[in-house]
């Protein structure tokens, strides 16, 4: 019984050993060229015949090129939109007044004459009358006198002894 039970497990071992063989056959279907290059190579200093030995690495598939930014730099927001609305140009304004108040007469008749100096020419004005076609002396008090820019409908006002 000893002997049949040896031949029962050499046999197991005999089969193992065939089906890995088998098995790696499967895996691996071309066999090595140089039938030493299946075997281990002894630890030690490298011979000569290993020293232009250049190994690399085999190439794949489905990667991204060495260098390439793997987590891709986000695009610039783009420029804002700027849009230029037309600006309305400042209302129009009359110009400085070119008088200056130097004095006032009342004349006999109960009216009171202004005298305007512009420059070298003095003006004499009364209310209601206008002054170089541009000006129209609109009202009078005591120390100030009310002219319209006749151009642009605009009231000036103009104080004595002031260039306004």
């Amino acid at each position: 019984m000893a002997n049949l039970r040896r031949i029962v497990v050499r046999g197991s071992l005999l089969a193992a050993a065939i089906t890995t063989g088998i098995g790696l056959l499967a895996a691996n279907p071309d066999p090595p060229a140089d039938p030493s290059a299946g075997r281990a190579k002894p630890a030690g200093p490298a011979s000569r015949a290993d020293a232009g030995l250049q190994l690399e690495l085999p190439a794949r598939r489905g990667l991204t090129p060495a260098g390439r930014d793997l987590f891709g730099t986000p695009a610039p927001p783009p420029a804002p939109r700027v849009v230029h609305e037309p600006v309305a140009p400042p209302p129009p304004s009359a110009p400085p007044l070119p008088f200056t108040l130097v004095g006032s007469f009342e004349a006999e008749s109960g009216e009171t004459v202004y005298y305007l100096a512009e420059a070298e020419k003095v003006h004499v004005v009364k209310p209601g009358e206008a002054v170089n076609e541009l000006y129209r002396l609109e009202a009078a008090a005591a120390d100030q006198l009310e002219l319209l820019y006749l151009p642009l409908a605009i009231k000036q006002t103009l104080v004595s002894g002031a260039k306004k």
